[in-house]
């Protein structure tokens, strides 16, 4: 039998809060009132239970159907029944939305929405999708895509979120909310084993929560370590390839003195280590040329190791008839990937260092003037620094370069939403945004002033350029209607701006001053409905919606005639036009059965083009053509997934009085994208099988999840990246098969 010994890291805060809550908790004892916690065996309780989201920036949370927009919302108990460990288990569970990390560098997210997102791993593109953290913006896409645990609900909010949210959500925001402590008794540990692939996984976690001061003081802890031996195989060395160690640490505090005040502290710390980028080797262009899910041709493992921390205190009270609601936060990422980009025995590494800290605060003001007007008021403020240094040893000839940039972002908005009649309600909002950056950047060249570490490793250049900078200030507003058809059912329009902010690349090849993009516009009209009907039976939702993208940013990738190796530079390409339509349903056809389905439609093209698309390269420069012809508008916009679909079905088994059994199914598809600009490379269509099991007894504060995922064994690419005559393409895994032990009391 194999021992297994999970080593966890304990902060300071972490220890005094455990033990705090042990003393305490042992004389303070309370039954937990489960109601539809995680683990529910009901299917309607898991799969229709109602999430409450605070994407809306309300005093209160709101239930995600009341919401005027399209919400991929999810619970703790939703979370469990869909297996989720990482953001990415969610990548296919909505419409129009992928969810998936870039996979050269591990944690990098590359998510997209209704057709609008990055697929890079140069830190300073910013992103059309925002991430948020207990209402904390990620600065950076990366350590974005880690395990996740112990939350209490994720939000996907479809389309511009400029208003509430700011600038680099155009495409719109995803929302990570960590489980707070209630004040009552509880604990949970999980443990669970992970096979399919060359090596196995095995997680581990577990939390305790308690009341510190009766009434007032609750606090909580929770821990997280998974050790995954590795997916994958060189077929050269023979080694495992993707081994990954993650522990995570988080410690909350709540302190609610009164009903009209209450103050929440969260610490988080954790750390991933482990190999870098997996991929076969691909002659051709097309990634859809290659299906082994399980072996590369690469010979050296790479790493990516992340370390980093986040705080998070968030304070409310009531004052003059309102409330008052401030989000502090800090958070500091440090970034270590080295990859094998040839992923053949030629010897070529690529490493990336990145050091990165933030601190923003959100202030904001809800209040109710009279009973038909809901009034929100805030301010915002968002500061980081983050240096790169990135270096490629290709045949012992090292280019080293990166970049320093520093930014600040302020900005003001106000919403409003009134009830003109008792079926009619009008929403308008308004955000002003200033944005200032500063930059130095080292082009990656043998003589850019960078230090070259043998081996590669934590890098830096010198301190001895000027800086370049660059500020942009914009007006985001939105303007809405609501009918009420009736109690359960509505519709709604809506027309919203947002921006994406102006960018400098520090992975250019070129001397001289760094450019910046111009900010990307988009408009977006917006028609839905939102419906429960058959005595709560049947959830309808769905949308149609136009998105107009002015001065679209793309990162344009090339292969470098000369030296084969890609080249990577940022252009406002030109002006786009995004058309879709996105429908889901749930139905509980009984007590027992529950379908549902979903389905999303994207046709998208350009409607101009003001930069080369098409791989032209300007040999003086090294980077794109500045011209363009009429072929560009008639290529297909990168990452555009034209089609996607979800169907899942949810049945319970009572077995007399051994307790009860729930099966669960999903099958989703989505339809090939071109990966490059020139449509030279292209994603493969995609199909997806996903089984689960759960077992809770009628007696007994435990219950066992089995699941299967990617039960097809369908190969899920990150990229196409071009190196030496052939092509990159890291690899997501293949078939799983999992066994989880979940004791709650």
């Amino acid at each position: 039998m194999k021992t297994i010994i999970a080593k966890v890291h304990f902060n300071p805060i972490a220890v005094a809060v455990s033990a705090a809550i042990g003393v305490t908790s042992s004389l303070q004892a309370v039954a937990v009132d489960k109601g539809s916690q995680p683990g529910d065996s009901s299917s309607e309780a898991v799969i229709l239970q109602e999430v409450m989201v605070y994407g809306t920036k309300q005093s209160t949370a709101q239930a995600a159907q009341d919401v005027a927009g399209q919400v991929g919302a999810f619970d703790a108990a939703q979370l469990e029944a869909r297996q989720v460990v990482s953001i990415e288990d969610l990548a296919f569970s909505n419409p129009n939305a992928n969810l998936s990390g870039f996979g050269t560098y591990p944690t990098v997210a590359s998510f997209f929405i209704r057709g609008q997102g990055i697929a890079s791993s140069i830190p300073s593109i910013d992103p059309s999708v925002g991430v948020f953290v207990d209402g904390i913006y990620k600065g950076v896409t990366y350590g974005v895509v880690t395990d996740t645990f112990d939350l209490e609900s994720v939000e996907v909010h479809k389309g511009p979120q400029g208003v509430l949210f700011g600038r680099n959500v155009s495409a719109g925001a995803v929302l990570l909310r960590s489980a707070r402590p209630d004040g009552k008794f509880g604990a949970k540990a999980k443990t669970g084993m992970e096979v399919g692939g060359e090596e196995s996984q095995y997680t581990t976690a577990f939390s305790v929560q308690g009341s510190l001061v009766e009434d007032s003081l609750a606090a909580k802890l929770s821990v997280y370590h998974k050790d995954d031996g590795g997916y994958f195989k060189s077929n050269l060395t023979g080694d495992a390839l993707g081994e990954n160690r993650t522990q995570v640490e988080r410690a909350t505090l709540v302190y609610t003195p009164d009903d009209r005040v209450d103050l929440t502290l969260i610490y988080e710390h954790g750390t991933t280590d482990g190999d870098g980028l997996v991929s076969p080797e691909i002659e051709a262009q097309d990634a859809r040329n290659h299906g082994d899910t399980s072996n590369s041709d690469q010979n050296y493992t790479g790493l990516s190791d992340n370390e980093w921390s986040q705080v998070t205190f968030e304070s409310g009270f009531d004052l003059g008839g309102g409330r008052i609601t401030n989000i502090l936060g800090y958070h500091e990422l440090d970034s270590m990937s080295r990859a094998d980009p040839d992923t053949r025995s030629l010897d070529i590494i690529t490493s990336s260092n990145l050091l990165q800290h933030q601190v923003s605060n959100e202030l904001r003001y809800n209040v109710s003037p009279n009973e038909q007007w809901d009034l929100t008021i805030g301010g915002y403020y968002f500061q980081q620094t983050f240096r790169l240094y990135a270096d490629m040893n290709a045949f012992g000839n090292v280019t080293a370069g990166g970049g320093l940039q520093e930014q600040k972002t302020k900005g003001l908005f106000v919403n409003n939403v009134y009830a003109l009649t008792d079926f009619l309600t009008l929403s308008a909002g308004i955000r002003y945004t200033r944005e200032d950056k500063k930059v130095k950047v080292w082009p990656r060249t043998p003589t850019s002033g960078c230090s070259v570490v043998p081996g590669g490793g934590k890098g830096y250049c010198e301190n001895n350029r000027p800086f370049t900078s660059d500020a942009w200030s914009n007006v985001a507003p939105k303007l809405g209607l609501q009918w009420q058809l009736k109690e359960d059912s509505k519709l709604y329009a809506h027309w919203s701006r947002a921006y994406r902010s102006g960018m400098y690349n520090m992975r250019t090849p070129v001397s001289g001053p760094p450019r910046a993009t111009d900010v990307e516009e988009t408009n977006s009209i917006e028609i839905g409905l939102k419906s429960t009907v058959l005595d709560g039976r049947l959830r309808l939702n769905a949308a149609l919606f136009q998105n107009q993208i002015e001065g679209f940013v793309i990162e344009a990738m090339y292969q470098d005639p000369i030296t084969e190796f890609p080249v990577q530079d940022f252009l406002n390409a030109g002006d786009a036009t995004v058309n879709g339509f996105e429908f889901d349903a749930t139905y509980m056809v009984n007590e027992n059965l529950v379908l549902n389905a979903g389905l999303g439609l994207l046709d998208g093209e350009y409607d101009n083009v003001s930069a080369n698309l098409d791989g032209s390269i300007d040999a003086d420069t090294g980077l794109a053509e500045t011209f363009a012809g009429p072929e560009d508008e008639d290529l297909v916009i990168k990452y555009m997934t034209e089609r996607t679909a979800t169907v899942g079905i949810s049945y319970e088994i009572a077995i007399a009085d051994a307790g009860s059994l729930t099966a669960r199914a999903d099958y989703s598809y989505r339809s090939k994208a071109p990966y490059s600009d020139s449509n030279r490379t292209w994603f493969p269509s995609y199909k997806q099988a996903n089984l689960g099991l759960s077992y809770r007894p009628v007696e007994g504060d435990w219950r066992i999840n089995f699941y299967a995922k990617n039960l097809m064994d369908r190969t899920v690419v990150g990229g196409v990246v071009p190196v030496i005559g052939h092509y990159a393409s890291p690899m997501k895994k293949g078939r799983r098969l999992g066994l989880e032990f979940i004791y709650e009391i």
